[in-house]
């Protein structure tokens, strides 16, 4: 398809040794930031002919992964608001470099409070399409 995907964190990454670490952990980011519906199994159509998806139930679980994964997304959107007053009233030429972001997660990943550790195995994702089930 000759696509090329560029981002902030990083540039044509290749899966090695040396690959970022949010690569490398990137089933933690999933689980942070998974969607929060649920996977739709097939579809039908009604009576009109519109196409229509069947979901899976959700599981208390999933439900309860949901709501922890918005309050994640909430932090995430209050610190770049942060930052973008940042810029807009003090200082138009803040950046948050790279390293910084890897070096949070990194400690998030590495060094793990109790408190962390428990929220870490509390969140759970579908993956009934890899044969898998629920997954921690």
């Amino acid at each position: 398809h000759q696509v090329t995907t560029q981002g902030y964190y990083c540039h044509y990454a290749k899966p090695s040794a040396t690959e970022p670490v949010i690569y490398r952990k990137s089933f933690t980011i999933e689980k942070f930031l998974s969607a929060d519906t649920a996977q739709i199994i097939s579809y039908h159509r009604d009576d009109y002919g519109n196409v229509l998806p069947e979901f899976r139930t959700q599981t208390p679980e999933e439900r309860q992964s949901a709501e922890t994964r918005a309050e994640i997304r909430r932090g995430i959107i209050d610190f770049t608001q942060q930052v973008v007053t940042i810029r807009d009233d003090l200082l138009p030429d803040i950046e948050i470099p790279p390293h910084i972001a890897e070096s949070l997660f990194l400690a998030f990943v590495n060094n793990p409070s109790q408190s962390e550790n428990n929220l870490l195995r509390s969140l759970v994702l579908d993956d009934y399409y890899y044969g898998h089930g629920l997954v921690r």
